[in-house]
Parts: C-alpha cells; sequence; structure tokens
C-alpha cells in the first residue's frame, strides 16, 4: 500500500494545474524511502501518480528489490530537464544526511 508522508501531499500529488484555459504539464522528482532498511530511491517523472503505481507494482526492479515504496519527498518542476538535472544532484551526493534534512524540513513546512 501507498503510503504519503502527509495527508497533504496526497491532495496535491498528480493534480495538472490550469493556467489561462491552459493545462500546464508538471514535472517531478520524488524520493521513496524504506523505513526499514534506511533505503532511498530517487527518480523524476511527469506523472507521479502513474510511476508510484508502476513502483508498487512491482514494475521497476530497483524498487522491487529494495522495496522503497514509501513516497517521503517530491518536487514540481515545469520542465523535464529541471527535475532531471535536480535528480543527478540529490543522487552525486555520498551521504543520507542531507536527504533525511531535505525530508525533514520541506515536509514539516508542507504540514503548516
Amino acid at each position: 500500500m501507498l503510503k504519503y508522508a502527509s495527508s497533504r501531499l496526497k491532495a496535491l500529488v498528480g493534480k495538472p494545474r490550469l493556467n489561462r484555459g491552459k493545462w500546464i504539464k508538471m514535472f517531478y522528482l520524488y524520493i521513496l524511502n524504506n523505513p526499514t532498511t534506511d533505503t532511498f530511491y530517487i527518480g523524476s517523472t511527469n506523472n507521479l501518480r502513474k510511476r508510484l503505481e508502476q513502483h508498487i507494482s512491482g514494475k521497476t526492479r530497483t524498487t522491487r528489490i529494495l522495496k522503497t515504496y514509501n513516497l517521503v519527498y517530491y518536487e514540481k518542476y515545469k520542465t523535464d530537464s529541471e527535475a532531471r538535472n535536480r535528480e543527478k544532484k540529490l543522487k552525486s551526493y555520498k551521504s543520507k544526511k542531507y536527504l533525511k534534512w531535505l525530508i525533514r524540513t520541506k515536509n514539516s513546512k508542507m504540514d503548516r
């Protein structure tokens, strides 16, 4: 079962925005977590709900093996290249400390 870091995340995930009568396609950077093994998965997509369903159903090899199904964080971007660049930057960090700090600080701001 998919778990969200907060009820606000659940309400926001995957909703396209309407701007001047046109739907705006959003791109997402997201982080999944397995709290038991303290493992993270970082990815990007243009359809977060569909991508999460793929992870949960086992269609993604890495998350099927790591069992990282809990959505703990995401960011929205206007372009695919912005989301992918952020994904590469986060993957370049060698320590999990930054990821944990990012998740803790951003999610606490969202819950206010």
